[in-house]
């Protein structure tokens, strides 16, 4: 391996900002051929980096030269390896190396590949250029300036030209925020609304309706969820006690009776799930919650997330009869996913929820003392492919202590925060935030919500047993990474990251997700029909 560290010098007029691509050029010594490995492990041209776009992970993903560059402020897609003719990345989980051609520019390829064989001119603490083998031509900082060394004499003044109007500047991706919105007239609601009731009078119709314990539309009168029993693989629908009520959990109870309480002993390489069943075979027989029922018209309803479909890790469910408690006097069960156990659920085909940079709101509720520091105890909207897509392509409400992506670190608290898995990291803020100014939350019962439109996104949270909610962060969304505008893919998972992570661990009882970027006045009645229906109680 090579292990050469200097540092590209040129006049500050040659650094440009924002995104350069790269291409192939007539090698002519020119300055934006010339590249560096800096002492951070970064490859730096024209005093941008080398950077994996959004922190994708796939063959043909794109490779740019991005800035700033250097510093604290290197992030791991930046990082490189310097190999032989290659230029390995070094972000975790990505085999692949630099690849150039003509018509993609640069992207991620196989190391053996052709188009990834350069001849690496980098000698001591000199620049050098990547030189192509299989062309022999130059890896170029494509569109970057010439260097123009010897400045021409200035010409005669010319006579004052007459004025013109300036051109007008480039629309920023998100332009100053807008003065905000004249207060929307009170929301009158029947008697007996539920929260997709709510939010339908609010004008942010339900586009998925999940619950474990209640009814979430005052008129639903089917079922919602279902249960399998290991032990001969059949299901059985667990309903409601009434129309717009509560669940009848005596059917899970009478169902699953004399079947094993199931403690999970993890293998010794996630990579063993891989195409395994439903439980592994050292499971003794339980009940699993094998279906999630989606109570709005869309029919997003929420299954055991084959993986294998997509090249990936099969998941499990969770154990039907895990934890217990009561929601308004009735016995209820929830959804209890362990440290490490490869369980969730997911809709990759679904229909209605929001994509691209489309707004939305989503909520759940959750147990406030069940949570770790890892990804990702999730919620929300994902990608349909089952893996990192990049910033921006996935919108959910994540909950725990995992702050591994945030630019500053806390220095006097451990969480649990209420976050936003946008792909790529999970935030409580954009990259300023004082992360030791951020609320944790240490209710037994949680209340969580998110939403998102352009260039803005908002997290709330709080008791789900009393009072109000809190606005935790209401602003923009990290600068670095690419967040704008946002890409989202509208599939729905339920306990792991848009990638199919599965690390986090929750105690999840409802969730809903709404089209459009829902009223503080809608959130409040939301918050007040959650502690009316009495968690804990």
């Amino acid at each position: 391996m090579m292990n050469l560290f200097f540092c590209l010098v040129f006049l500050p007029s040659f650094i440009l900002a924002g995104d350069i691509a790269l291409n192939l050029t007539k090698c002519d010594s020119d300055a934006m051929q010339m590249f560096s490995l800096q002492s951070n492990n970064s490859i730096s041209c024209a005093g941008h980096c080398l950077d994996i776009f959004d922190f994708g992970k796939s063959l043909n993903n794109r490779v740019e030269l991005y800035s700033p560059c250097g510093g604290p402020s290197v992030k791991s897609n930046e990082f490189w390896t310097v190999k032989g003719s290659n230029i390995m990345s070094a972000q975790p989980g990505t085999p692949y190396c630099l690849g150039v051609n003509t018509q993609q520019g640069g992207y991620l390829e196989n190391c053996s590949a052709p188009n990834a064989q350069f001849t690496i001119s980098f000698s001591g603490a000199n620049d050098g250029t990547l030189v192509h083998k299989a062309t022999g031509l130059c890896v170029t900082a494509l569109g970057a300036p010439k260097p123009n060394p010897t400045p021409p004499s200035p010409p005669s003044p010319p006579s004052p030209p007459a004025p013109s109007p300036p051109s007008p500047s480039p629309s920023p991706v998100c332009p100053p925020p807008s003065l905000e919105p004249a207060p929307s007239p009170p929301i009158k609601l029947q008697e007996g609304a539920m929260p997709c009731d709510i939010y339908t009078t609010s004008g942010n119709p339900c586009v998925a309706a999940h619950s474990l314990v209640r009814a979430l539309y005052s008129s639903y009168n089917g079922p919602l969820y279902s249960v399998q029993r290991t032990a001969d693989n059949k299901t059985m629908n667990v309903t409601l006690l009434s129309p717009g009520g509560f669940v009848n959990a005596s059917i899970v109870d009478e169902f699953c009776r004399n079947t094993t309480q199931a403690k999970h002993v993890p293998p010794s390489k996630p990579s063993s799930f891989k195409n395994a069943p439903l439980i592994p075979p050292n499971w003794p027989p339980i009940c699993l919650i094998y279906q999630i029922f989606d109570q709005s018209p869309q029919g997003n309803h929420l299954t055991i997330y084959n993986a294998t479909v997509n090249g990936g890790s099969g998941d499990i469910g969770v154990n039907a009869t895990a934890y217990k408690t009561t929601v308004g006097g009735h016995p209820v069960y929830a959804a209890y996913f362990q440290d490490h156990a490869s369980q969730g659920y997911r809709n990759d085909n679904t229909t209605g929820i929001p994509v691209g940079a489309a707004p939305e709101s989503e909520y759940m509720v959750i147990r406030g003392d069940h949570y770790n520091d890892e990804c990702c105890f999730d919620y929300g909207n994902a990608e349909t492919t089952g893996r990192d897509n990049g910033a921006g392509t996935m919108e959910a409400i994540y909950f725990g202590s995992d702050t591994h992506w945030w630019i500053k670190k806390p220095t006097n608290g451990t969480g649990p925060w209420i976050m936003a898995d946008i792909e790529s990291g999970m935030y409580s803020g954009d990259d300023n935030i004082d992360p030791d100014k951020i609320p944790t939350i240490n209710y037994p019962f949680v209340t969580a919500m998110l939403k998102g439109k352009p260039c803005e996104f908002t997290l709330k949270g709080g008791n789900a047993q009393s009072g109000t909610l809190q606005k935790l962060y209401d602003g923009a969304r990290p600068q670095h990474g690419h967040y704008e505008p946002m890409k989202k893919q509208g599939a729905i998972i339920l306990g792991t990251g848009g990638d199919n992570s599965y690390m986090g661990v929750g105690t999840w009882f409802e969730g809903a997700i709404a089209t459009g970027y829902t009223s503080d006045d809608t959130e409040d009645l939301i918050q007040a029909n959650i502690v009316a229906a009495g968690f804990g109680n």
